[in-house]
């Protein structure tokens, strides 16, 4: 019996002594600590988001809002974020590295939203395929097929 339990069952007796009826819960009320663990996540979630505002006409609501996405994913048990488990945090340097990171992959020097980079993909694949097909005998430069039509692609 633990020391909680043991004040509980006091606190019991006495309440019976001085003619109190005391009933014993037909179940157990237990909390569940993952939905406290979200509840205390997202008010620091929240905070971490004002703290970031400062920063927003530097470095735009785009890369602000991509820097908060991938710092605030929470842990296993959603009982710390990323930056939380980060041995130092310096939030004012972590954005300039950001910022600096995101430079090098960007479309001159603005961020590259999902839509810019999906349609940077597609247009890469769509020039190997043409290149693989010109490499495969299957089709020249103006547009006319050639070649036996073995080794063709997929696509």
């Amino acid at each position: 019996m633990t020391a909680e339990e043991k004040k509980i069952k006091a606190a019991i007796r006495l309440l019976e002594r001085h003619g109190y009826e005391v009933k014993e819960p037909k179940e157990k009320v237990t909390i569940d600590q993952t939905e406290v663990n979200r509840h205390k996540l997202e008010e620091r979630k929240v905070l971490f988001s004002k703290v970031l505002r400062p920063f927003l006409e530097q470095y735009g609501k785009d890369m602000l809002n991509h820097f908060y996405l991938y710092w605030t994913e929470p842990n296993k048990t959603f009982t710390k974020m990323r930056f939380e488990l980060q041995k130092t945090w310096d939030l004012k340097l972590r954005l300039a590295n950001w910022a600096r990171n995101n430079s090098k992959f960007s479309n001159n020097g603005r961020y590259t939203t999902d839509s810019t980079q999906r349609s940077r993909t597609e247009q890469a694949q769509r020039q190997t395929v043409e290149l693989l097909r010109r490499l495969d005998g299957q089709q020249t430069a103006d547009g006319s097929a050639q070649g036996t039509g073995e080794g063709t692609l997929p696509f």
